[in-house]
């Protein structure tokens, strides 16, 4: 099957296990891309940057996986994205802030973005900023009904 999305990423099936907070870890990860799709784990699922950069060391190469970073009030953003850059982490998924820097670096590398929105404003903000595709509600986070479909640069 060949959608947007599995061109974007590379996958089989326009899958993607959804960051989820102290759930996402890496067997799901990995069952999801055996299954064709790709999943996504919040760098915060690990209680140190540390713990994440083992993560980030000892995950399979080439199974195709994603991070979510929450960019407001993160004291360890940077060293987390340093740590995917480094990775080049292929799916790089931001939460509640300002993406552009997040975009400018995992870009560089060929990385791909996602940005989760709480509406058309931020939205049109996440594409500015050079987001791939963006939607609300995706991990959950600041939607008050069932989130929306994920829109392929559809903001633009």
């Amino acid at each position: 099957m060949e959608t947007a999305i599995t061109r974007m990423l590379g996958i089989r099936y326009p899958i993607v296990a959804a960051p989820m907070f102290l759930v996402s870890n890496a067997p799901l990860l990995q069952a999801v891309a055996e299954a064709g799709g790709i999943g996504v784990i919040p760098s915060l699922n690990f209680r140190t940057h540390q713990a994440f950069r083992e993560f980030l060391e000892s995950f399979p190469e080439g199974v195709p996986f994603g991070v979510n970073l929450i960019l407001k009030d993160n004291p360890r953003l940077e060293d987390d994205l340093e740590a995917v850059v480094e990775r080049r982490v292929p799916l790089v998924v931001t939460s509640l802030g300002d993406p552009t820097r997040v975009v400018e670096r995992v870009k560089a590398y060929g990385g791909v973005v996602w940005c989760d929105v709480v509406g058309l404003r931020h939205g049109r903000k996440a594409v500015e900023a050079g987001a791939d595709a963006g939607g609300r509600g995706l991990g959950g986070r600041g939607a008050c009904r069932e989130g929306e479909p994920l829109r392929p640069r559809a903001l633009a």
